[in-house]
């Protein structure tokens, strides 16, 4: 493995582990959910792990986040649902934890590369649509 493949394998690893450590995973529930070996997690969580571009998508659908966001550290906005209450976080936070709408919007303008201002309008709009479609 080449000195870089380390390096971001090695990035991947500690993300993992940082998700994991947020939702109070242990490594028993995690090998579970990712249908991968104990040994693996053990690796994964000493960032010494070999990992595959399966086992990364693994990973990231047992800690409910991304494929980019272990590989690259980039924060998406998704919405998660506790109950009936809905949600928005970030892959490397609780489903619980809920974001301040400034925060989501400022996750959400670098997303898709527009301003704030931009952004809220969009947002507004959209929840406005979706008010009329459930009437």
């Amino acid at each position: 493995m080449k000195k870089d493949e380390k390096k971001l394998t090695a990035e991947i690893c500690a993300r993992i582990r940082d998700v994991a450590m947020a939702r109070k995973m242990s490594h028993a529930d995690l090998a579970r959910r990712a249908g991968v070996s104990s040994r693996q997690v053990y690796l994964t969580m000493q960032g010494r792990a070999n990992l595959r571009d399966s086992t990364i998508g693994k990973y990231a659908e047992a800690l409910g986040t991304t494929v980019e966001y272990l590989r690259t550290g980039n924060e998406r906005v998704r919405m998660v649902r506790d109950g009936g209450d809905l949600y928005m976080a970030g892959p490397s936070e609780s489903s619980k934890e809920e974001w301040t709408v400034a925060k989501a919007l400022r996750v959400l303008a670098e997303q898709f590369e527009l301003t704030e201002a931009e952004t809220r309008r969009k947002v507004l709009g959209s929840l406005g649509e979706m008010k009329m479609e459930k009437r």
